[in-house]
């Protein structure tokens, strides 16, 4: 698995961490209990998010030439790679595991790939509400890269909820 912590080990090849790095990790660390934790808050929300989805989904999966509840499911599903991302504290991760896949889909369906953005706003909006302040605040980055990765326009506009001023997803090793 490619994430940040493993190109560190890989580029530092054996040398001692600079401060910077070992900082970056002992803040990764630290937050593992609270990302795990909202990690398993998401999980448990998929199903919920399904059915708050279906309604929306429906028309466009029809517009789409998609059968609704497999599309939903599947749409649900991207949301694990999004905690995982959020766990490895790696937004790049979501460039293959989910941006690439869906800039794939959106062009097969020969749609905008942010009429596929669009459905991480929506599930977002849903979300962000159901989860707890810091679940949100872990999870916010990755959802508004992946929005972003899909030219999701309006995804920055329906965010209720302050960016904090530091979190390691901004850091870049």
């Amino acid at each position: 698995m490619d994430n940040w912590f493993n190109r560190l080990v890989v580029q530092s090849n054996g040398r001692p961490f600079t401060l910077d790095e070992a900082e970056r990790i002992a803040e990764f660390a630290e937050s593992l209990p609270d990302r795990l934790a909202a990690a398993k808050r998401l999980e448990e929300s998929q199903k919920w998010l399904a059915k708050q989805l279906s309604d929306v989904v429906a028309p466009k999966a029809h517009n789409w030439g998609l059968p609704k509840d497999p599309f939903t499911n599947d749409f649900t599903q991207t949301l694990s790679a999004i905690a995982q991302a959020m766990l490895l504290d790696d937004t790049a991760m979501l460039d293959q595991s989910v941006i690439a896949p869906f800039n794939t889909l959106a062009e097969a369906l020969d749609i905008p790939s942010d009429e596929l953005g669009e459905l991480y706003t929506i599930a977002w909006e849903a979300l962000s509400r159901r989860l707890d302040p810091k679940s949100v605040t872990l999870f916010l980055p990755y959802f508004s890269y992946t929005a972003r990765g899909l030219q999701a326009s309006d995804f920055e506009s329906m965010i209720e909820t302050p960016m904090p001023a530091f979190t390691t997803a901004a850091l870049t090793v």
